[in-house]
């Protein structure tokens, strides 16, 4: 099977061309307001489907739908009307790797726990100074997940870079460990 082409949203991104995280396409969590987040979005040639009052548990956010791959991207907002968190879907046949974004951005500076559901891992790889992370697809395997350079991203999130963002997005910065690399993590 060929593998379909790589949306333009990844290879931009990539390419660190247009802006460094925790800025995704000229949007910056914090600094941003959602009109002006919508503004950009809507200059985008790869952006469909956009929804600027898209009700979810979080509140409302803006989501569009990235071509025809299946990815997406959502926005939250603030109780300010500022752009809170960037959260980008990556569709199932795009295959980005952690090696890829390691490549662009550096090593990560850690990598947080959290219990998901049934065998896959709620392991998030976070870059704290650039206010990204990372939610890779990995399986469980007796407690442990094996994270490489061929680990698969299935979503990439800015907000703003810091301890204080992360605790207000996952609120449970107790199970935050340093880095160490690719290998054996416990998810326990």
């Amino acid at each position: 099977t060929t593998p379909a082409p790589r949306e333009a949203w990844i290879t931009r991104w990539l390419d660190n061309s247009t802006s460094s995280p925790p800025c995704w396409e000229g949007i910056t969590p914090g600094i941003t307001t959602i009109t002006e987040a919508v503004s950009l979005l809507t200059r985008l040639e790869d952006i469909n489907n956009l929804d600027d009052n898209y009700l979810t548990s979080n509140g409302i956010t803006s989501r569009w739908d990235f071509d025809q791959f299946g990815g997406y991207g959502s926005i939250t907002r603030d109780e300010s009307g500022y752009v809170a968190e960037i959260e980008l879907g990556i569709s199932y046949n795009q295959s980005l790797t952690l090696g890829e974004v390691i490549s662009t951005y550096g090593q990560p500076s850690h990598v947080l726990k959290e219990s998901r559901h049934m065998n896959q891992s709620g392991l998030y790889i976070i870059y704290m100074d650039k206010g990204l992370f990372l939610l890779p697809i990995l399986t469980i395997d007796d407690g442990y997940v094996q994270v490489s350079e061929d680990t698969l991203i299935e979503y990439i999130n800015f907000i703003q870079p810091g301890e204080k963002s992360f605790i207000q997005t996952s609120q449970s910065l107790y199970a935050l460990v340093d880095w160490k690399g690719y290998g054996s993590y416990s998810i326990r």
